[in-house]
């Protein structure tokens, strides 16, 4: 998960950690701040940002957001983003390796807070015509909201 705005992800965080019981010292947010992109559990998140980039980086190999039942993070963290900036605009980036069921658990995330736009970004094979990647526009809308 990414945002662009750093003063969004200050505000992002401190929600989070309000609602998660996570206090984060001036130096964990802002490296939080600069970090161009992020993904692990709450209760990881403090051990994230005190690992090196690179570390950073191979751990969100293995970790995420949690989007099941039980403890859908994912969910809180647009909730607060939205909250934050409600010009927000939501993109799901995956690829081929991406299982299907994550995709559609963010998805189904999203439309549970009835976010119903948002771009979904893909990876192509390169082609003759030199197309590496495609963005397309999804836009969902669900006629019957429980």
């Amino acid at each position: 998960m990414s945002l662009d705005k750093q003063s969004d992800l200050r505000e992002v965080l401190e929600a989070m950690g309000q609602e998660y019981g996570v206090t984060f010292t001036p130096e964990e947010t802002k490296k939080f701040m600069l970090a161009s992109t992020f993904g692990v559990p709450m209760k990881s998140m403090k051990k994230y940002l005190d690992l090196p980039q690179d570390q950073q980086d191979a751990v969100l190999k293995n970790e995420g957001i949690p989007t099941d039942s039980i403890d859908n993070q994912f969910k809180a963290w647009v909730r607060n983003a939205r909250a934050v900036n409600s010009d927000l605009r939501i993109a799901i980036k995956a690829d081929a390796n991406t299982p299907y069921s994550v995709i559609k658990n963010v998805m189904n995330s999203l439309q549970d807070l009835r976010e119903n736009r948002y771009n979904l970004i893909t990876s192509l094979k390169t082609t003759s015509e030199g197309v590496t990647s495609y963005e397309l526009q999804v836009e969902q809308e669900r006629k019957h909201y429980g």
